[in-house]
């Protein structure tokens, strides 16, 4: 069984821009969760 790291270099240079990509949108949407959810203790909210 490759390790992250292995399959990583084995990939083509399309798939890396599509692995950051991904994980890219994956990011922005934790931030996104993690921001609303300290906007709902505030008050006015």
């Amino acid at each position: 069984m490759k390790t992250y790291p292995q399959l990583i270099s084995e990939m083509s240079k399309s798939e890396l821009r599509e692995l950051e990509s991904r994980l890219g949108v994956i990011v922005e949407h934790l931030l996104k969760i993690r921001y609303v959810k300290g906007q709902s203790g505030r008050p006015g909210s």
